[in-house]
């Protein structure tokens, strides 16, 4: 010790200071380093889209869910700027980034976070519905230094609730105007002052009855979609022979038209199944009434059956409108209609086919449709053979 002076003294004890203070600050980075990457791990592998944006609005950080969402690769948007990229848009198409973007906006204004929904445009020209939430850096003087953006896929909440405003309107329509029979003949023939005859009373009387079958069938099917939605569907099965069900459901519906001519081509011998009479007989009379009213210049509707060692083929063809390729994979969805201007003019609430599909699954069996735009539609179903029919 006696070879220390005091300056070296000093010295050592600033440097083992130094030393401590190198030491903590190496723990401290290597601390932030990890803290930087997990954060970023989390950012990058979340959910939900994820960008980052300077104060030129160019796009500094693009996680995987952007990258999935929008088609663009990170490497294509680094530093590109996001309004001209994305382009958020309202719903009629007019853009919303330089007219109500939160980096445009004072502190006053703005504030920390800003929710906007819109549509921003894909790499392959397609759009989707999004909203879009900002988290805002500002500098003391309350300018934007850059942003961290949720972009959340709002599409299908946006198709829900587009579907719940159709349905609406298709079920007002669907019931108000019945209604609105049944109270104008029941007005009319309850008026103390109408001295009717009885074929007067008859057609009146029909005509309120026929309204009200036409209530009912709404009612009906309302009723069975929310039963096979919350599955408590059940299924009291028999022998079925599909042929003598085909020319119960054909001599029912002929009476609704006289344009229409009908077929029923079944093989000989055609095998019975195992299924509930009622729905079976609901599937081929929501298939048929389609062949009807999606054939509104007529023409020949045929019911066919095939089968082979293990299950049966019914099928139901029309030369009506037809069905655009577009939308024949969504014609089982719930409240779907098909989207053409002939299609439209036909009543309905959007639930037959979904009815089909969810009956003949509920059998073990599936559905499928093919469609020439303008030259007809065919309805095919597929029912196991079982053991026991």
């Amino acid at each position: 010790a006696a070879s220390f002076s005091n300056l070296d003294r000093l010295v050592l004890a600033a440097f083992a200071e130094q030393a401590a203070v190198a030491v903590q600050n190496a723990k401290l980075a290597h601390f932030l380093a990890e803290e930087k990457h997990r954060v970023e791990s989390i950012l990058e592998n979340s959910a939900e889209g994820i960008m980052s944006i300077d104060a030129k609005r160019r796009i500094r950080g693009f996680n995987a869910a952007m990258q999935a969402m929008t088609g663009y690769s990170r490497e294509e948007v680094l530093g590109r700027e996001c309004f001209r990229l994305l382009n958020l848009q309202d719903m009629e198409g007019r853009s919303l980034c330089n007219r109500q973007c939160p980096m445009l906006m004072n502190s006053e204004a703005g504030g920390a976070i800003f929710e906007q929904q819109g549509k921003i445009r894909t790499k392959d020209g397609q759009y989707i519905d999004v909203a879009m939430v900002y988290s805002i850096i500002r500098s003391p003087e309350g300018k934007p230094i850059n942003a961290v953006v949720n972009v959340r896929d709002i599409s299908q909440l946006r198709e829900i609730e587009n579907l719940r405003e159709t349905f609406l309107s298709m079920l007002g329509h669907e019931l108000q105007t019945p209604l609105s029979i049944i109270k104008g003949y029941a007005s009319t023939l309850s008026r103390n002052e109408g001295r009717w005859n009885k074929e007067t009373l008859r057609q009146g009387l029909s005509v309120i009855e026929e309204e009200s079958d036409r209530l009912g069938k709404v009612m009906n099917k309302l009723i069975l979609a929310s039963r096979m939605s919350t599955g408590t569907l059940t299924l009291n099965k028999e022998p079925l022979h599909l042929p003598s069900l085909a020319s119960k459901v054909v001599r029912r519906l002929q009476a609704v038209t006289n344009i229409h001519t009908f077929e029923i081509d079944f093989v000989p011998d055609f095998p019975s199944v195992l299924a509930e009479p009622e729905l079976m007989e609901e599937v081929l009379t929501n298939l048929v009434e389609n062949a009807i009213k999606y054939s509104p210049e007529g023409g020949r509707i045929t019911i066919s059956g095939r089968w082979d060692d293990n299950q049966v083929r019914v099928t139901v063809d029309d030369e009506g409108v037809g069905i655009p390729v577009r939308e024949q994979e969504r014609i089982f969805e719930r409240f779907y209609r098909v989207d053409v201007e002939q299609a439209r003019k036909v009543q309905g609430v959007g639930l037959g086919l979904y009815i089909c599909k969810s009956i003949i699954e509920a059998h073990g069996g599936k559905i499928e449709v093919s469609s020439r735009p303008g030259k007809g539609s065919r309805f095919s179903f597929v029912l196991p053979l079982e053991e026991g029919a």
